[in-house]
């Protein structure tokens, strides 16, 4: 009898694939909506956005989270068939808007004297 072997190693014994986040973890000048994904098929993705461990209980990501200030976004999927979770992914995004450039033509302020 000939035995063919499947490769369950994204089933049996091993941990789901970690969510990946789209756009790249980086400092950005306006609010980015991150996507969150993972190849595993068939997982439910939980998240925190205060840099806490995700757990079962923890928000589920159904559509791309609003970033709109600095946030340390963590994500697992999690796979109920098969009662296996993902190692935990991590991604740091910097918010620092444009400040524009300074206006250093108007010397008045610069040369003030008295109290203050």
């Amino acid at each position: 009898m000939r035995h063919i072997r499947r490769n369950d190693s994204l089933h049996h014994g091993r941990h789901r694939a970690m969510p990946t986040f789209l756009p790249d973890p980086g400092t950005y000048s306006e609010e980015q909506n991150v996507e969150i994904s993972c190849i595993t098929p068939d997982v439910v993705i939980r998240y925190t956005m205060d840099g806490s461990d995700p757990t079962e209980l923890s928000l589920g990501y159904a559509a791309p989270v609003s970033v709109s200030e600095t946030t340390i976004l963590r994500a697992r999927a999690y796979q109920a068939e098969w009662g296996k979770e993902s190692n935990i992914s991590t991604a740091q995004y910097v918010i620092e808007p444009d400040k524009g450039d300074m206006n250093w033509d108007n010397k008045t302020d610069l040369e003030r004297s008295g109290t203050f």
